[in-house]
């Protein structure tokens, strides 16, 4: 019994040991993963920073500070979807609808193109966020000062 209760001590004792390096690698990964966090939001600031004094000469204050936060803007719709997709599990589909006018609904959606919207909803938005804000780069660049 007194052998039992050693090994199963011992066992214990390696398993809590085992436990803490891990932990320590854990805290040691979170730590480093903020401090880059921070390098790339201190990083994104000055970028943003500096491409609002490049296009400032050209569109003007408010032109540039719009071009600029659209950049931003569809950058943080990037990262929200990212963050959405990966904190979801495969989902099970429902089954397509059986009846004509669902059928036509789907050859519809099929002949415009847009069954990749209807299969990746997320991704068809983020692509349309994105196309917005580079469609409107060249609508501010024509709208030149001048001096």
């Amino acid at each position: 019994m007194k052998l039992g209760g050693a090994l199963l001590g011992a066992l214990a004792a390696r398993e809590r040991l085992r436990l803490g390096r891990a932990l320590r690698r854990a805290c040691i990964a979170a730590a480093l993963f903020l401090v880059a966090l921070v390098l790339a939001v201190i990083a994104l600031v000055l970028l943003a920073w500096s491409g609002f004094y490049l296009l400032l000469p050209d569109l003007g204050p408010a032109g540039a500070a719009l071009v600029v936060a659209l950049i931003a803007l569809g950058l943080a719709a990037i990262v929200a979807l990212a963050a959405m997709l990966t904190g979801r599990g495969r989902r099970r589909r429902r089954p397509a609808p059986s009846s004509a006018a669902g059928a036509g609904l789907d050859g519809l959606a099929t002949g415009l193109g847009l069954s990749a919207a209807k299969a990746a909803p997320k991704a068809a938005l983020a692509a349309l966020v994105v196309g917005i804000a580079v469609g409107a780069l060249p609508l501010l660049q024509g709208r030149r000062r001048r001096d």
